[in-house]
């Protein structure tokens, strides 16, 4: 193995640790539980729908249609109305049949969380924990000066907050449309628009929040003032040098609490796999139901952006790719 290559593999995984740390530091001072769960199952969370383009990786084992998880939302859900816990998460791999590219990997990390509490209280909490990751990397000395600079300003204010609405009028009137891609109705804000968007508020994160109910995973829970938007936020952040990591690395929610809602919705957006959600939607039926939301960080995408990479495999220690696996 090459010196450079060897010190640079010992680095990433140093810095891997050093947020795995942070992760569970800062959920146990919430009074969280981390928990450990499956990682095959009938009914992902984010099935192919209007506002998706994410394809799930699909397995014929034990005589049934399986699928690797793509998120451990709803493994973190039931715990939360099976047991008396308020906040609870984990960090597992995630598995996606995406074309691999530089903000994609078919198989990528997440560190999720589900919490008692509505759409406010999983962005501060979110917003906390970036924050707080964001601080465990600044201390151990892991970051360039200039960084470094640039990410003290981020911990000393609250990230801006805009709705998906606001984000489109701007990519509309300042940028001609650049950015947005029209599907069932509705803008969709591609990677090039949150860019242009995050730039505007250089070098803080910013939440976009409020997306089309149309677009957006089935679970999400419809605005009582606007029936066609939804209870969800993603946060988008500026490329910190110009070839750095830009865009969405946190997804997050307020779940719908009505069965017949998530069925409204599932035929809303076409999935006929209905069967393979119905565990899913009989937990509106768990008695004392309790009202959730929480949220997804991709961590490759997270340490891309911090540590000013623009590809998220130069962050994977084994980075897997479907066109191309090497172990």
């Amino acid at each position: 193995m090459q010196l450079s290559r060897k010190r640079n593999l010992e680095k990433l995984i140093k810095i891997w640790d050093i947020i795995e740390a942070a992760i569970d530091e800062f959920f146990r001072r919430k009074g969280a539980y981390k928990v450990f769960l499956f990682l095959v199952t009938q009914g992902v969370s984010s099935p192919i729908a209007p506002g998706s383009d994410s394809e799930p990786v699909k397995l014929k084992e034990w005589g049934k249609n399986v699928y690797l998880v793509d998120s451990s939302q709803f493994g973190l859900e039931y715990i939360i109305q099976h047991t008396n816990y308020d906040k609870v998460f984990c960090i597992l791999p995630s598995f996606r049949n995406d074309t691999p590219d530089h903000r994609h990997l078919n198989q990528f990390y997440h560190t999720e969380a589900e919490l008692v509490g509505t759409l406010k209280d999983a962005m501060d909490i979110a917003e906390e924990l970036i924050k707080h990751l964001i601080l465990s990397l600044i201390g151990k000395s892991l970051i360039g000066n200039n960084l470094t600079n640039k990410l003290k300003q981020i911990l000393n204010e609250n990230f801006p907050t805009l709705t998906y609405d606001e984000a489109v009028k701007i990519l509309t009137n300042d940028y001609r449309g650049e950015g947005l891609k029209l599907r069932n109705g509705e803008y969709i804000i591609t990677n090039k628009g949150e860019k242009l968007i995050a730039e505007k508020f250089y070098p803080f994160p910013v939440w976009i929040t409020h997306y089309p109910r149309i677009l957006t995973p089935f679970y999400q829970k419809p605005s009582s003032k606007r029936p066609d938007r939804v209870l969800n936020a993603d946060l988008v952040v500026p490329s910190l040098t110009p070839n750095g990591f830009y865009g969405e690395i946190l997804g997050l929610g307020e779940r719908q609490n009505k069965a017949e809602e998530i069925l409204n919705t599932l035929k809303i957006q076409n999935i006929s796999n209905i069967k393979a959600y119905e565990w899913y939607i009989r937990l509106r039926q768990t008695s004392n139901y309790k009202n959730t939301a929480g949220f997804g960080l991709g961590l490759e995408r997270f340490l891309a952006w911090i540590i000013n990479k623009k590809n998220i495999d130069e962050v994977s220690i084994f980075p897997v790719k479907k066109d191309k696996i090497i172990y």
